[in-house]
């Protein structure tokens, strides 16, 4: 491996190998199913990253002000952020992934607009992961919270910020 033409001899004996196997076809079709599975990828990183904002945020809260956070933090909240997004498993079907993204949503603004509301605790608000699930929240789901019009839904690709802008980790 250390000579420099071994990465070349490897490539040519793996392919002749899937080759014989019959993995690879001379002159075959590519697939171009790629795209899904990226897509894929993403809305899963997605997910995980706003349960990860979840999980941080009510750890931090939980150090600053535990009896504040046993006020006001419901018990389904214990079972469905208490475990970090990679020790937990993910919904397969899409439309359960959906949905628990849209309740993380729900959850997420419910938990921002009490520490924003508590007059009592105005300390919490500086906590740096209610700042970093305020953005988080801001770059992936859309709210209107206009009388009669109140809205919450998960913001499409196009209307996220640039790469290069989005925080992808709490």
């Amino acid at each position: 491996m250390l000579a420099p033409d071994a990465a070349p001899r490897l490539l040519e004996i793996f392919l002749a190998t899937c080759k014989t196997r019959g993995w690879i076809k001379a002159r075959g079709t590519q697939r171009t199913d790629s795209t899904h599975v990226l897509v894929a990828l993403r809305t899963l990183h997605r997910v995980e990253c706003v349960l990860e904002a979840m999980h941080y945020a009510l750890n931090q809260l939980s150090a600053a002000a535990p009896t504040w956070v046993q006020q006001h933090v419901s018990p389904e909240w214990y079972t469905r952020y208490g475990l970090r997004s990679d020790q937990a498993r993910l919904p397969k079907d899409a439309s359960k992934r959906a949905a628990l993204a849209h309740q993380s949503g729900a959850d997420g603004y419910q938990l921002l607009d009490a520490v924003w509301a508590a007059t009592r605790a105005p300390s919490l608000r500086a906590l740096p992961a209610l700042e970093a699930l305020r953005q988080i929240w801001m770059q992936q789901y859309y709210r209107c919270t206009a009388p009669g019009l109140e809205d919450l839904r998960w913001r499409t690709t196009d209307e996220q910020p640039p790469a290069a802008l989005r925080l992808t980790s709490p």
